[in-house]
């Protein structure tokens, strides 16, 4: 039983521990929202499809986002500047701009990436938007390009476009072709080739197939064609089931590049922004000083042995051993001395 004189005392107490749960849930949806309030902020920040693809290096997530973008100034900005390959290759697989895919095809540091645009400039829905008066240059000789490669299975030809056209895009460049003229004509031929392997540990014989790629281009000014062909290298081991063919544009254009002017010479070997180019320029120069330059100077190995391996002035070679950056171009220059003086 309650005492009537204490009864003011137990009121106050349960109103003190309602207070003191009310303000518990009121605690507790305050944090609550506040974090609710803090996911949307940070979805809101991420959510734009357009910034994900051009900076994420998640390939699933840069793919999604990519899905979901329709603007092609976007697109193209994600095709020339996205962080992951593939992810530059969806977007440029949703590109309507030929005239920015033939840049693409032509321009590109990354064979996989000029691939992709090949494959979507030869997609068909794309050819039948394209007037078949077509004014610009370089989307006639692109298309040139294409269509010589009609009879080559689409799983090797859009590997092989890219690879040839490092010769396509300095041929066409305004200096070289005031010399030898427009791209009359361009030929391919491609035939499978293979080899037998015994697999490691048993007697199971396995196929490896590789392939055998020819590639001719008449220009306008030159008597007779440029050409070479390429075949896969098989090694004396390999897991893979096919081998690509090496294919060097360097091989196709060097002929070619013997009728150039040193000085243009000089300026590709130095400048270029193609590896393969540059090598096809040095091996038609005689220039000790402008060798050595290229040998101490530039940023690839391939294109500063090549430079090396054209020098013949012994004091060059010793000053590029002394001198060079890279212990192996070092060694290159002292290894290149050694087999002068033995051939005295």
């Amino acid at each position: 039983m309650l005492l009537k004189g204490k009864t003011h005392y137990l009121i106050p107490l349960q109103l003190k521990n309602e207070r003191f749960h009310t303000g518990r849930a009121l605690l507790k949806r305050f944090f609550f929202a506040l974090l609710i309030c803090l996911a949307i902020i940070n979805m809101n920040g991420c959510s734009d499809p357009a910034k994900v693809a051009s900076e994420t290096t998640d390939r699933i997530e840069g793919i999604n986002a990519v899905n979901k973008v329709t603007g092609q100034s976007i697109l193209k900005k994600i095709a020339l500047e996205g962080k992951d390959l593939v992810v530059r290759g969806e977007a440029i697989r949703k590109l309507t701009d030929h005239i920015f895919l033939v840049r693409i095809a032509l321009e590109d540091e990354d064979s996989f990436i000029r691939e992709a645009a090949f494959e979507r400039l030869a997609d068909q829905t794309l050819i039948e938007k394209i007037s078949v008066e077509e004014k610009d240059k370089r989307v006639q000789l692109i298309y040139k390009v294409i269509r010589a490669f009609d009879d080559i299975d689409r799983i090797y030809r859009f590997r092989l476009m890219s690879d040839i056209s490092k010769a396509i895009r300095i041929l066409n460049y305004p200096d070289i072709e005031n010399i030898f003229g427009e791209i009359i004509s361009l030929e391919t031929n491609w035939s499978m080739s293979s080899r037998e392997y015994i697999k490691r540990n048993t007697s199971q014989r396995i196929e490896v197939r590789g392939e055998i790629f020819g590639c001719s281009i008449r220009l306008q000014n030159l008597a007779q064609p440029i050409s070479h062909h390429w075949e896969s290298d098989f090694p004396g081991e390999t897991y893979d089931s096919f081998i690509c063919a090496k294919v060097y544009a360097a091989d196709l254009i060097s002929s070619a590049f013997e009728h150039l002017p040193v000085l243009m010479l000089a300026k590709i070997a130095l400048k270029d922004m193609d590896s393969d180019v540059q090598i096809a320029a040095i091996r038609q120069i005689t220039d000790q000083t402008v060798l050595a330059k290229i040998a101490l100077e530039d940023e690839d190995l391939d294109v500063q042995i090549v430079a090396i391996r054209q020098i013949t002035d012994q004091t060059v070679l010793t000053k590029i051993a002394l001198e060079g950056k890279d212990s192996f171009v070092c060694a290159k220059a002292k290894e290149r001395i050694n087999e002068l003086i033995l051939k005295q």
